[in-house]
């Protein structure tokens, strides 16, 4: 029984070892499979940043036992850290400096427990130049000189300036609501700024400049300044007759004048139109004597009345006459040529919902003073014009795909009209994000546009918005900004602003980030001047604006009545104190004749003309 016992041990002892060698077996035979590791991601980094390098890999049978990165053909000899998940499958990443800008192939490697090596796919990872670093220091100004001045004698104040990137503008405040832009002498980086001015009246004064570089930083400089002399001047200049033919043609341009004298001189005149400014007029001579006068065109015929208004530096408006003005749709005799185009239309493709810039070629013999497109058949509005040669060009947004006839139409000095060849524009729709045909819908994305030569200054222009992630209404990309004549972008800081310069968005225009990021940003655009009064949250003041940005008081609720009629109190935005900056003080209003809101839209037709 004994024996038995010790053989039937025997062989379970043999069995089980048999039985352990076969699951060695297998488990070897398991770990001869190497780990799956994916690409590293990202594609694109900056020189001189660290960048997190990432991928995943995952092991069949005994785990990953560590990874890391392989740049060119070096491998690093720091691990990856394993972010999320564990041995049998996770991400890993790593943080890298580039250290300069060009291509590099980039790939992951890992090895299991079992000393099996699994390498990902080479990508290529695009490396740029870092940005410079932001210009912070703004412009250093010595003082003000001179310290003193005679009411109704001109008298030339300057200060010296300094900046490293280079000053772009100065401007002067001569403590009465007006801001005008100072005379620069010497170079950007070191110069002087000066600006002649009367003051109309003895007292005390609070002058000041203000000088802004390049990188929109800027620095302000104030002194008091004592004018002795007579009283206050209360003289309105003297504005004569304004000339220019009294029978005019539609669309020629035509020059309107009047001369002008006052005691203490003049700061600026414009030209109305039944009533409605056409914008600030060209001044001639000296500010005490000489001639206003400002082009214009009359698009329809018809009977106009026109007048020039001046005011002087101790804000006394004078006006001329009205002149009546009879516009014929008769061209002028002389020049029949009309313009003709050259080229072809351009783009004869568009994506719907997209803007596209099209464009064609003219030429004239007289010069062509205006340009019009049209979208099957309709008037769609103004394009760019001017000179004998050049380009017209307009963006349109087609709305539906299909087949869309285009054609442009230009006027020239003599009337005479020239209209382009009918074009057709085939108009496809959107492809949704990946390639695909379907989607859940949402707003098309416009082709943005790729170089700041793309847009011209004086554009409304937003970054496009990306097509993954959130975008909300706080998003970068909602931010509306107009193009100036400086060659920045100028923020509106709510709509309320914006709609005192436009009456809708259709002229925005979507350019690509790199191209917004390309346009250094300026000040803050202020409301038009007239339009509206404000009253800053803290502040307990009702004030109207003036150019510049002027905040002038209204000292009483009878004076706001007399500006801006009995429903006054519907014409007061609240405006936040963060925004008080954008403004300057001026002189306040205790009377209405003191202010003009007319006047004032005048002098600032467009945004460029309020600075």
């Amino acid at each position: 029984m004994s024996h038995i016992s010790s053989k039937n041990a025997l062989i379970s002892m043999f069995f089980a070892l048999a039985l352990s060698m076969s699951l060695a077996a297998t488990a070897h035979a398991a770990d001869l499979i190497a780990p799956v590791v994916s690409i590293v991601t990202p594609f694109s980094a900056t020189a001189g940043q660290a960048t997190t390098l990432s991928m995943t890999a995952s092991d069949e049978n005994a785990g990953i036992r560590n990874c890391y990165l392989i740049i060119g053909v070096t491998a690093l000899s720091s691990n990856m850290t394993r972010v999320s998940g564990d041995a049998m499958s996770a991400t890993y990443s790593q943080a890298y400096t580039f250290p300069f800008a060009g291509s590099y192939t980039v790939a992951a490697r890992c090895v299991d427990q079992s000393d099996n090596v699994g390498t990902g796919s080479n990508v290529t990872v695009t490396v740029s130049e870092a940005a410079p670093a932001a210009d912070t220091t703004p412009p250093v100004l010595g003082g003000i000189t001179p310290t003193t001045a005679t009411a109704g004698v001109a008298t030339t104040f300057s200060v010296n300036y300094a900046d490293d990137g280079g000053v772009d503008e100065c401007r002067f405040n001569p403590g009465n609501g007006m801001i005008v832009t100072a005379l620069q002498s010497g170079s950007h980086w070191a110069g002087t700024a000066s600006y002649t001015y009367t003051f109309a009246s003895p007292g005390t004064y609070s002058i000041g400049f203000v000088c802004g570089d390049f990188a929109g930083n800027s620095s302000p400089v104030y002194r008091t300044v004592n004018v002795s002399g007579g009283g206050p001047d209360v003289t309105a200049p003297v504005v004569g007759p304004v000339t220019g033919s009294a029978t005019i043609g539609v669309g020629v341009p035509t020059i309107f004048a009047s001369d002008y004298t006052d005691n203490v001189g003049v700061n600026s005149c414009f030209l109305t139109v039944n009533g409605s400014s056409m914008g600030l007029a060209t001044l001639s001579s000296s500010p005490t004597a000489g001639v206003a006068s400002r082009s214009h065109t009359f698009s329809a015929a018809g009977s106009y009345v026109l007048r020039i208004s001046c005011r002087d530096a101790a804000l006394n408006n004078g006006d001329s006459v009205n002149r009546a003005v009879t516009v014929t749709a008769t061209a002028p005799t002389g020049d029949v040529l009309a313009p003709t185009f050259t080229g072809a239309l351009m783009p004869l493709t568009a994506t719907v919902n997209a803007p596209a810039a099209l464009s064609i070629g003219y030429s004239d013999n007289v010069g062509v003073t205006e340009c019009y497109l049209y979208v099957d058949g309709s008037l769609a509005g103004g394009s760019t014009s001017g000179g004998m040669t050049g380009t017209t060009s307009r963006f349109h947004t087609f709305t539906t795909t299909g087949a869309h006839t285009v054609r442009f139409q230009c006027r020239d000095a003599a009337s005479n009209q020239g209209v382009s060849t009918t074009y057709t524009v085939n108009v496809a729709a959107v492809s949704a994000p990946g390639g695909g045909s379907g989607g859940s819908g949402g707003t098309p994305t416009p082709t943005p546009i790729p170089t700041p030569g793309s847009v011209s200054m004086g554009n409304l222009i937003k970054a496009i918005c990306p097509t993954t992630g959130i975008v909300n209404a706080d998003h970068p990309c909602r931010a509306v900004y107009y193009y100036g004549q400086d060659g920045r972008r100028h923020a509106f800081p709510n709509e309320r602003v914006f709609f005192t310069w436009f009456s809708d968005f259709n002229g925005v225009r979507e350019v690509s980030g790199t191209t917004m990021a390309s346009i250094g940003l300026g000040r803050n655009v202020t409301y038009r001047p007239g339009t509206r009064m404000i009253k800053f949250r803290t502040v307990n003041r009702v004030y109207a604006i003036a150019r510049g940005g002027t905040l002038r008081w209204v000292t009483t609720e009878e004076v706001a009545r007399q500006l801006y009629g009995a429903t006054w109190a519907t014409k007061i935005d609240d405006v936040g104190d963060t925004f008080y900056s954008n403004y300057t003080t001026g002189a306040d209003i205790t009377a209405s004749t003191q202010f003009n809101s007319s006047y004032e839209a005048g002098l600032a037709a467009t945004i460029d003309q309020n600075w």
